[in-house]
């Protein structure tokens, strides 16, 4: 994956609940014909497109009742971030050898 400027290569962790959804999905599509080749695919098969994808999130958060100024498809990405930085504080402060410079 690549960012859309600068084409600098993205890394998105994929661990916890994305991780056990992925596999889902993965065991979803196995069970059936292979129809579609993207990730992301609807009951039948076919490829989410970008504007089904918004639907569902709309409908999820309407569901939830979180209103369209609070939290915006785009505050994902803004999310994904800080979750990420913080997990790589959390695991940079665990590993590695440490040192005592007490005398």
């Amino acid at each position: 994956m690549h960012q859309g400027k600068t084409q600098t290569k993205l890394r998105i962790v994929v661990e916890n609940a994305l991780e056990e959804l992925i596999e889902e999905i993965r065991v979803f599509k196995a069970a059936r014909p292979k129809q579609s080749a993207p990730l992301l695919a609807n009951e039948r098969g076919a490829p989410m497109t970008a504007a089904m994808l918004r639907k569902r999130f709309d409908k999820a958060r309407k569901s939830a009742g979180i209103d369209i100024t609070t939290f915006q498809f785009r505050d994902l990405r803004a999310k994904a971030a800080t979750d990420t930085d913080e997990s790589a504080v959390e695991c940079s402060s665990h590993a590695g050898p440490t040192t005592n410079t007490e005398k």
